[in-house]
């Protein structure tokens, strides 16, 4: 072989080596949350926060929690002037909605939320999307307390079709409060929750290994056959997910 033809082959070994390089370290971030594509453009606005323990939302129309192990917010560069977050202790309080009642509006805009697993998120007056896992092994817990709030358990970012993984998931629904299963492709290894006149919808494809509720007598219930079967309806007498609040 000619020497200037080593050469080049030796060229094209190092591009791909490290074009596979490259990839590999994106596809290890983007399963940790770290790395999305959909949010990377000169519209947003990525926002690092401090670690905290608790999350208060209220008046957000369009919130995603992202399991991450990073903790940042990601908003768009024109956001409301009544929009507005701040850290307070170990709380981090993000607020969408005016002060005023005779003009209540909330904020529209997208608002993603990255953080690993949280002593407890709170969301009143909201719509809150949430993202699993790609990787089973990578899921943890996820306390809610909803209040007058709607919550879809659906794809992450661009996946699609690729199957989103929870672990451990208990939520206290309250004031005409819905969770619904969104996303066909959502796996549970528990979901836990206490609906007081609230609604829990699932879909035929989600899969919930340990399902437990316990409802109030104006709650709904909108179960699939499969769900049922696994269903553990909890008594009304019995003490359950008390702690779900925020001191």
């Amino acid at each position: 072989m000619k020497t200037s033809n080593k050469i080049l082959l030796t060229v094209l070994i190092l591009v791909l080596i490290t074009f596979t390089a490259v990839q590999l370290t994106l596809s290890s971030k983007y399963k940790n949350g770290q790395y999305t594509t959909v949010n990377v453009n000169a519209g947003r606005d990525s926002v690092t926060i401090k670690p905290v323990r608790f999350i208060k939302l209220k008046g957000l129309d369009n919130v995603v929690i992202v399991p991450s192990y990073a903790y940042r917010l990601e908003i768009q560069k024109e956001m409301p002037s009544y929009f507005r977050y701040t850290v307070v202790g170990d709380t981090l309080i993000v607020t969408g909605d005016t002060s005023f009642p005779n003009e209540r509006r909330r904020t529209y805009e997208e608002v993603s939320i990255h953080v690993p697993q949280m002593k407890l998120i709170q969301a009143e007056n909201c719509t809150v999307n949430v993202t699993g896992k790609l990787d089973s092994v990578e899921t943890g817990l996820m306390r809610f307390e909803l209040i007058q709030s709607r919550m879809f358990f659906t794809n992450h970012y661009n996946q699609k079709n690729a199957q989103q993984y929870f672990g451990e998931v208990f939520i206290k629904a309250k004031q005409n409060s819905e969770i619904d299963f969104g996303a066909s492709t959502i796996s549970f290894k528990t979901f836990a929750c206490e609906l007081e006149s609230s609604t829990l919808r699932d879909n035929q494809f989600g899969k919930v290994d340990k399902f437990m509720v316990k409802a109030s007598d104006s709650s709904s219930l909108q179960l699939t056959g499969s769900s049922l079967q696994r269903l553990n309806i909890v008594p009304k007498s019995e003490r359950f997910l008390d702690t779900l609040t925020i001191p």
